[in-house]
């Protein structure tokens, strides 16, 4: 495969002010053999007549209008169009560097059994190319790094890595082996992608150089608007792995892995989404994830985590039953080398076993 079509997926919503730069970014392409499927989710404001500009100038440049179904459903519909070798995802606030699509197709040509290249992205104040930080991979780079046994999984719970699909070089094959598709209207659909494609990947490889300006100033992104919705997005997301795999019979051999990632989402659920919400909220959602927790019954038989990390789930396995206020603090405290938190979490701790017992 010496130059493999790359199509490039971009969902745009009232995305009239950002796309014409975002598309510039990809017209200004070093590698040529590509689509650009942008897929005008409803639009209201004058995204069509600047889109419809951008197709008379490049016939590489392909439109699909659908009526306002989200994020998902936008890239489910421009994947089921790519004619490509490899699919890439583009927001249509972000930019993409000169080079990035050679970079990435390097790697999937020196790695041939990577399913996915995942894209380094710098971050910025704006739609612009001026850095303000960048999203740390976590993991090596440069290599094609194994997952036959799911590994990947863990690697990146303790080496955490942003949940995002854009910026990453998917071989079609994969996803349309996979039956991969984005979850309809769901908030934080990455969250759920990036656990699918990397419980089926064989292997992943990710490289060194900036391939990516993620636009984290735009005041219409949901990670900066944070409310219960967004909770309530996770709530379905950890109840979707659990039903879907932890429980399919054909992963029983990965049960392991999947209840540890269970566990993890179901930490971010309290430490990260609950921690942000308004107090009318917490009261609002406080059954809701003591009824999920209740029937999300994943065991753990195995330490496999790093040992600092399997004492975090290990305390919050014991709390995760309780009010979700406690368990909060049990977080809080049980990561805390104060000894007056460490009394408190003790009192918590065994609160939570006679609760458990009852």
């Amino acid at each position: 495969m010496k130059n493999p079509l790359v199509s490039i997926i971009i969902p745009c919503y009232n995305g009239a002010k950002f796309i014409s730069k975002t598309l510039e970014s990809v017209c200004s392409q070093t590698y040529k053999n590509w689509e650009a499927i942008v897929v005008n989710d409803g639009s209201t404001d004058y995204t069509a007549e600047v889109l419809n500009k951008w197709k008379e100038r490049d016939t590489k440049i392909l439109i699909v209008k659908q009526e306002n179904q989200g994020l998902s459903s936008a890239r489910n519909s421009g994947i089921k169009i790519a004619k490509g070798d490899f699919i890439y995802f583009l927001d249509a606030d972000d930019l993409i560097a000169s080079e990035a699509i050679e970079d990435l197709v390097s790697y999937a040509k020196k790695y041939k059994t990577t399913d996915i290249v995942f894209g380094k992205t710098a971050t910025t104040n704006g739609h612009n190319f001026k850095i303000t930080g960048y999203l740390d991979h976590g993991l090596s780079t440069g290599i094609a790094i194994p997952n036959q046994n799911k590994e990947l999984l863990i690697h990146v719970i303790e080496k955490p890595m942003i949940c995002t699909a854009h910026n990453n070089l998917y071989k079609t094959s994969f996803i349309k082996k996979n039956s991969l598709k984005f979850k309809k209207r769901l908030l934080h659909e990455d969250e759920l992608w990036f656990f699918e494609t990397l419980f089926y990947a064989e292997y992943i490889t990710l490289n060194q150089k900036v391939t990516y300006f993620y636009n984290i100033g735009n005041d219409l992104s949901i990670t900066k608007n944070f409310k219960k919705k967004n909770l309530l997005a996770y709530c379905d997301i950890v109840e979707t792995i659990y039903d879907k795999y932890y429980l399919n019979p054909e992963f029983k051999s990965h049960k392991e892995i999947i209840s540890i990632y269970l566990d993890n989402m179901k930490i971010k659920i309290i430490g990260y989404c609950y921690k942000q919400i308004s107090p009318r909220e917490k009261r609002e959602v406080n059954n809701v994830i003591l009824n999920l927790f209740l029937k999300i019954k994943n065991k753990r038989n195995e330490n496999i985590l790093n040992s600092k990390i399997e004492a975090i789930h290990k305390n919050f396995k014991i709390v995760n039953k309780i009010h979700p206020k406690l368990q909060l603090k049990s977080l809080r405290y049980s990561q805390s080398n104060r000894l007056i938190r460490k009394v408190k979490n003790y009192f918590i701790l065994n609160y939570a076993k006679i609760k458990n017992l009852s």
